[in-house]
C-alpha cells in the first residue's frame, strides 16, 4: 500500500510541474510600437481561471494602474484593455510600457511575469466621462493592490484543506492495510 501511495504521489508530481507559461504576446517584449495601443494580448499555453487573471500597466515613471481584464476563447488567453488617460507623459512621447500580470491555471498555480516596450503615450481621455469603466467584469477585486487579496487566501486555504484530507485517506488506507 506504501509503494502504491508513493507511486500516486510521484506521478501526481509530475503532471503538476508542468506550470502555466506565457507563449506570446501582443504587443511582443521589446517591441517599438509607432501607436499606442488600446489593448495587450497574452496568451499562455493552458487554461487561465478568469476571475483570478490581474493585469497591471506602467507607463514611463507612473505608478501602475490596474487595467480591465477579459479572458477570451480560447480561455487561455487574456485581454487586458489600456484606458486613455494611461500614464503621465505628454501625450505622443515615446515612453517605456511596462505590463504585468499574475493569473491562476486550472490547477490554482499562480503565474507572475511582466514584459516592456516603447511606444507613444496614450491621448487623454475624452471629457464626455471615464475611460474605465466601473463595472470591471472578469478582473481581480483587489487589483489596486490596497487591503487583503481574498482569493489568495481562499486558494491556500483549499489548498491545505485538500493536502489535510489527502493524508487522512492515506493514514486511513495504513490502517486498513495493518494486519490486526
Amino acid at each position: 500500500m506504501v509503494t502504491l501511495t508513493g507511486i500516486a504521489l510521484l506521478s501526481g508530481a509530475t503532471a503538476a510541474s508542468a506550470h502555466t507559461e506565457l507563449v506570446s504576446s501582443s504587443p511582443t517584449a521589446g517591441a517599438t510600437l509607432e501607436v499606442a495601443p488600446h489593448d495587450v494580448t497574452l496568451t499562455f499555453n493552458e487554461v487561465v481561471a478568469p476571475d483570478l487573471a490581474v493585469v497591471t500597466l506602467a507607463i514611463d515613471d507612473a505608478r501602475p494602474q490596474s487595467l480591465t481584464v477579459e479572458v477570451g476563447e480560447p480561455t487561455s488567453t487574456v485581454v487586458a484593455t489600456i484606458p486613455g488617460q494611461a500614464g503621465t507623459a505628454e501625450p505622443g512621447q515615446i515612453v517605456s510600457w511596462t505590463v504585468s500580470y499574475r493569473v491562476a491555471s486550472d490547477d490554482g498555480h499562480p503565474v507572475e511575469g511582466q514584459l516592456t516596450f516603447t511606444a507613444p503615450s496614450p491621448d487623454a481621455a475624452p471629457s464626455g466621462g471615464p475611460a474605465v469603466s466601473s463595472a470591471n467584469r472578469g478582473s481581480h477585486p483587489n487589483a489596486s493592490g490596497n487591503g487583503t487579496d481574498w482569493s489568495t487566501i481562499v486558494l491556500a486555504a483549499v489548498t491545505v484543506g485538500g493536502v489535510a484530507v489527502l493524508c487522512g485517506l492515506v493514514i486511513r488506507a495504513r490502517r486498513r492495510a495493518e494486519p490486526q
